[in-house]
């Protein structure tokens, strides 16, 4: 159906069509409620008169409209008017990437961050179980001010066969029955083209010819026919991108042909890993380049009509299997339809050789589900018949219940003494999860080991079903159901910053001392309330338990010894990364990695390690707090990327808004952007609103240095005057010491009013005089004034302190008193040995105002431009 200008779908009228294909006409409409522009997309007569495949399009489109991701098209509304079926999206304005390639492909370092952002909404619809299925350039699109849209997740699902001139083809409705060949065919993977179930990995295959045809310009597969380019992706390696002639890092080259491996295992097994690796091209100091041969050359070479022989033999036997199973009355459940929370719990095999005792395994699978019952751990389905044939029966059951688990186990004799083990199976592949300590007992005493077993995989379930944060695989179970709870109310009061975290710790480690995993967070309990002394207490207690540790235990501590103990910040770097390849899903590693790749000054890296945390495909510590959003936020300032930050800053007050930062953090972008009218607005919207940990003086005078440093002076002063009003009506704050009482101290600064700048720090350290940084801001203070010997005098003598830092921060002052009294070569040779100290770089880009005279220095900057 072809509307026109001014008809209406519901509160939707038509403005211009944008386009037509396959899933119907594109509209430019107007939303009449909320006076906005939209698009409208009207489904084919042929999808929305079909019941089935209408209720399946409403399914989809509600899934992805559940997701909410910069890099992803936001679906806002979908309904029905007078027989015409519609959906409501987003209208973007810009082209789609495959009018952005040209003949000889895109710069790698486009294409670098291009893909990764590519990556980043195809993670987040995969941690929703979509995957997308038809990836090519023509569904991203890339908006005019630069930002990287994926189209049409999950609307490839109920395509069918369409016009001759149209690239997407499927045998039957998407999503319905295995042996569907569905997607464009160049850009399919082989588990597509034999019509074999595509998971999310098909989506990496699919990105990696997308990033191969921006790197070259060229399809990885090319032939004449659609009959030979299915052949090449099931027969054929893609000539080497360095064979193409385009100029691309060895890295890079090397990423995109693993995302071309033919079997899903050899991929990278998430978008998210992807979209890590691609970031941390190029953020070393040299990167090698892949030498073009000038050569295009195939993997294997083979003839025309054998191709064609063999893709037709491929395609023959996709179209048996599609007629053989539509005479089954139903398919197997595929991995997407088990319950990860629902288990299979078998009788034990008697492996003893004695009849009499068959019951023992019976009565161990019914306390173990009645176990799990009562706790509510998980949902047990008891099979009743034991395993059947050495076990051989029970996936296929579970699979029939929908069960993602199975346990089993079975009972042995060593003598007089009873040996129970169990194990746990993913249902879905038949794959070990984990196989527990043998549990033992006097052979007239099964019942204890029963109790004592039970405890442990309820336990272990609890935490593999329940817990992101404790991979059973790789990390110690706790040994009782009642340690776990101990241990995840620990952790949801951490996220959420509630001190009474520690005393539950503290609870599961008197439940299971052997529990390290537990002791590990307690470090990080101890790190929120900064007791940086009882965290260390604790490393130290785990270095000497490093022998009932699993591996992956000991390498964390190790980290923990290097980063805490050792102060060794270059080596708890690459200490981190090694644990974060072993164990990508695990959000807290991620968080760490990017904490301390922000401190060495690797914001890129710092964000490939905190978006997939932030977009929730790996929960860490931090899953219900900003604390990951705002590092992005804050790691895209340090990159010089205010745009990315402001979408960012966006994001976190869409998600939080009470918390004060994004506002911060919307300001300094919008200021680095010389945007000034939108940052007046902000800081106004904060005035309005009930925020978290910052009061109005201290968002103004944060933003005043920020407008400062970009050269926005009349900007600055004024910010800065309107600061110091703010805080002349709240004398309160002033005199209370802390963030409010330091910027009060910068408005001063900053309008030149230095003798009650001075007074001002001198008041404070009469309350605080052990307060070692405010003794160096007097020093600093008495450089500005000129008075070169007071400040050299004050900032030789600070405070003691048995802080491990201090000498860092003594550097730091000292440094900034020499640039303020001109010698800016001494302050840079003085930074740099308080970073050899283990000063954090983002501690001096996130305050710059102690080093405002070495702002346009080269050699600072030189020191201060980002590494990664």
């Amino acid at each position: 159906m072809l509307l026109s200008q001014g008809d209406c779908l519901g509160r939707y009228e038509v403005v211009a069509p944008l386009g037509a294909g396959g899933m119907g006409e594109v509209y430019r409409a107007r939303d009449t409620e909320l006076d906005r522009e939209v698009a409208v997309k009207v489904l084919p007569e042929e999808v929305a008169g079909d019941p089935k495949r209408l209720e399946r399009f409403t399914r989809e489109a509600k899934a992805v409209a559940r997701l909410s991701h910069p890099n992803i098209l936001e679906i806002w509304d979908f309904g029905t008017e007078d027989g015409v079926t519609y959906a409501v999206t987003e209208l973007l304005e810009g082209q789609t990437l495959r009018r952005r390639i040209p003949a000889t492909g895109l710069a790698w370092q486009k294409v670098v961050r291009m893909g990764a952002r590519i990556a980043d909404g195809l993670g987040a619809a995969h941690g929703k179980g979509i995957v997308h299925r038809d990836l090519k350039p023509e569904n991203i699109f890339i908006t005019s001010d630069g930002r990287v849209k994926v189209l049409d997740f999950g609307l490839a699902r109920v395509q069918e066969q369409g016009s001759p001139d149209e690239e997407t083809h499927s045998v039957t409705p998407a999503g319905t029955e295995a042996g569907t060949i569905l997607g464009t065919v160049a850009y399919m993977s082989p588990e597509q083209v034999t019509g074999g179930e595509a998971d999310h990995r098909s989506d990496i295959f699919s990105l990696g010819c997308v990033l191969y045809e921006m790197v070259s310009g060229r399809r990885p597969f090319q032939a004449d026919t659609e009959v030979e380019v299915m052949a090449a992706i099931l027969l054929e390696e893609p000539p080497q991108l360095s064979s193409t002639g385009a100029a691309l890092p060895v890295d890079l080259e090397q990423t995109i042909h693993r995302c071309l491996e033919k079997t899903p295992e050899a991929r990278f097994q998430s978008a998210a890993d992807l979209a890590f690796a691609l970031r941390s091209i190029g953020t070393g100091s040299a990167v090698p380049m892949a030498r073009p041969t000038g050569e295009i050359r195939r993997g294997q070479t083979r003839t025309r009509w054998w191709l064609a022989a063999a893709a037709a033999a491929v395609v023959a036997t996709v179209a048996a299997v599609v007629w053989l199973q539509r005479g089954e009355r139903e398919s197997p459940p595929t991995e997407l339809d088990l319950d990860p929370r629902r288990l299979v719990v078998a009788a034990f095999d008697n492996r003893t050789g004695d009849p009499s005792l068959d019951t023992v395994g019976v009565m161990a699978a019914d306390l173990i589900v009645q176990r799990f019952t009562e706790t509510g751990a998980a949902e047990a389905v008891p099979m009743e018949g034991g395993q059947a044939e050495g076990g051989s029966l029970v996936l296929p059951f579970a699979r029939q219940r929908g069960a993602a688990l199975v346990l089993s186990g079975a009972s042995y004799l060593d003598g007089e003494t009873l040996r129970l083990q169990a194990r746990l199976v993913d249902a879905a592949i038949g794959d070990l999860i984990y196989a527990f300590e043998p549990v033992t007992a006097a052979r007239g005493e099964a019942s204890d080991a029963i109790d004592v077993l039970r405890e442990r995989v309820v336990a272990a379930v609890a935490a593999h079903v329940n817990s992101p944060l404790i991979d059973i695989s790789l990390v110690r179970p706790p040994a009782s159901y009642e340690a776990f709870q101990a241990y995840e109310r620990a952790e949801e009061m951490f996220g959420s910053g509630n001190p009474e975290a520690i005393e539950h710790y503290r609870r599961a480690l008197e439940l299971d001392p052997d529990f390290q995993w537990g002791r590990i967070s307690l470090v990080y309990g101890h790190l929120m309330l900064e007791e940086r002394e009882r965290a260390e207490r604790e490393i130290s207690t785990l270095l000497e338990l490093m022998g009932r540790m699993t591996p992956f235990e000991q390498r964390k501590v190790h980290y923990l010894r290097t980063w805490l103990l050792d102060r060794d910040l270059p080596g708890a770097l690459s200490e981190v990364r090694a644990l974060v390849g072993l164990a990508p899903h695990m959000g807290g590693l991620r968080s760490d990695l990017g904490c301390r790749a922000m401190g060495l000054n690797r914001p890129a890296e710092a964000i490939a390690a905190f978006e997939p945390v932030v977009h929730s495909l790996y929960p860490s510590h931090y899953q219900t707090d900003w604390w990951p959003l705002w590092y992005i936020t804050a790691a895209c300032h340090m990159l010089g990327d205010y745009e990315r930050g402001l979408e960012y800053a966006n994001l976190g007050l869409e998600r939080h808004p009470g918390v004060a930062n994004f506002f911060w953090q919307k300001a300094r972008a919008l200021a680095a952007l010389g945007r000034i009218q939108e940052v007046e607005a902000v800081v106004d919207e904060f005035l309005r609103v009930q925020t978290s940990g910052w009061s109005a003086g201290l968002l103004m005078s944060r933003t005043a240095i920020e407008l400062r440093e970009h050269g926005f002076r009349k900007a600055s002063d004024e910010m800065a005057a309107r600061c110091l009003e703010w805080y002349e009506s709240h004398p309160s704050l002033i005199s209370e010491g802390g963030w409010d009482s330091q910027s009060f101290g910068y408005g001063l600064w900053m309008v030149g009013r230095w003798e009650e700048l001075e007074d001002h720090v001198v008041r404070l350290i009469e309350s605080e005089p052990s307060d070692r940084d405010l003794v160096g801001w007097l020093a600093v203070v008495a450089a500005m004034n000129g008075d070169a010997g007071r400040a050299k005098k004050i900032v030789a003598n600070l405070p003691p302190s048995d802080d491990p830092d201090a000498p860092a921060w003594e550097m730091y002052w000292k440094a900034s008193v020499a640039a303020h009294l001109g010698d800016k070569d001494r302050a840079v040779a003085i930074l740099a040995e308080a970073f050899s100290k283990g000063l954090q770089y983002d501690q001096v880009v996130l305050q710059p105002e102690e080093f405002e005279p070495l702002w346009d220095f080269p050699p600072y900057q030189e020191m201060m431009r980002p590494k990664g």
